[in-house]
């Protein structure tokens, strides 16, 4: 795998680079739909490759759950199980586990509900993740909720680093995996100086910005990303867990990201938002979009805007709800994927400054 930078905005952290995996090239920064449990919710992989979509985010513990490990073990990889042939991230987990009553201990997340045996550790983070054959495995980790204590945000970081140091004595690569290192530290400055530091010690390929989107204020996650970028070395990859809101995606662009991900996109569409370069409106609650025979957005070429109206979104949406998703959802990532080629284009035609004031001063959320 190498990682190439060919282009960078004057007087900024901005780049544009490519990724080349065993897979394909990735032409950052890019969008990386959500797929945890193998599939993008109602898009075919072959509707994803049609709108340019580089690489899919699926999740290890989601799929150590179901189907499990015995079925995914009789797939060459996850790959040929969800018909996906370009590069996969896999999540550990480590965020999605909480969602069960569990304890967090020296030896991994323990489970408290009607599984009550089962423990979810670092080694078997890195195991499921071998399984599945994914091209960038990340490690298992702790991210605090925000707001948070700093003695509770400095426990959580240093057990991250304990775990960044068993994932990678655990991580027996298969050809052409790559381990990211995770780093944490909420909202303090020198916690994330530290882990840094220490995950540069240790030693990793490419970096994950964890620990946001989490509570935070957006004055807290701006600084904290910007914070972060700048102590991450500059010849290695960057991405950012769970960014998908717009405006939020291009802050990531301009402090230096690489690449990001969210279900933001899919889970706007089942509520009925839709994103426009103005803004998002909500075609299933605001009537006034009863009789618009214009698409949702009259700059977006993606299928769905080629295809169909507002109309006929606001009538779906209160009969066939369904349909109303997969037309959404379509929308709704391509937008995210095309915002991010956009602004790539930008930085490499030395623009991206103009770019990114013009968006953030026409997008706004007053639907």
């Amino acid at each position: 795998m190498q990682f190439t930078i060919t282009a960078e905005s004057q007087g900024s952290r901005v780049r544009a680079a490519e990724f080349q995996t065993s897979r394909n090239v990735l032409h950052t920064p890019c969008f990386m739909p959500v797929g945890t449990h193998g599939a993008v919710n109602g898009i075919t992989p072959q509707i994803l490759l049609d709108m340019g979509a580089e690489i899919l985010v699926s999740n290890a513990f989601r799929l150590s759950e179901h189907p499990g490990k015995a079925i995914l073990s009789k797939f060459e990889n996850l790959h040929e199980f969800m018909a996906w042939p370009y590069t996969i991230l896999t999540d550990s987990g480590g965020f999605q586990s909480r969602l069960r009553e569990h304890a967090i201990t020296e030896k991994g997340i323990q489970f408290y509900d009607e599984k009550a045996h089962e423990i979810w550790t670092p080694e078997d983070a890195i195991d499921m993740q071998s399984v599945l054959g994914s091209d960038f495995v990340m490690p298992l980790d702790i991210c605090a909720d925000l707001p948070t204590t700093y003695p509770i945000a400095r426990e959580a970081m240093e057990r991250t680093l304990r775990w960044a140091v068993r994932c990678k004595k655990a991580f027996k690569a298969r050809p052409g995996q790559i381990l990211f290192g995770i780093v944490q530290g909420a909202v303090y400055p020198d916690l994330r100086q530290q882990c840094v530091d220490a995950l540069e010690q240790i030693g990793f390929p490419a970096y994950a910005i964890g620990g946001l989107n989490v509570g935070e204020t957006p004055q807290e996650y701006l600084a904290t990303l910007t914070t972060t970028t700048a102590l991450l070395p500059r010849e290695k990859l960057r991405y950012i867990m769970g960014v998908g809101r717009p405006e939020a995606m291009l802050e990531a662009v301009n402090a230096g990201v690489d690449i990001m991900d969210s279900i933001i996109p899919t889970k706007y569409a089942r509520e009925k938002t839709l994103f426009t370069y103005r803004g998002t409106i909500n075609l299933g609650k605001n009537r006034k979009y009863r009789k618009d025979k214009y698409p949702i957005d009259p700059n977006c070429d993606c299928y769905t805007c080629r295809h169909v109206s507002r109309a006929y979104l606001h009538h779906l949406y209160q009969t066939t709800t369904t349909t109303a998703h997969v037309y959404a959802a379509i929308h709704n990532i391509h937008f995210c994927v095309r915002l991010l080629q956009n602004a790539r284009k930008a930085i490499v035609e030395q623009r991206f400054e103009q770019f990114y004031a013009e968006f953030m001063n026409n997008y706004t959320n007053d639907d």
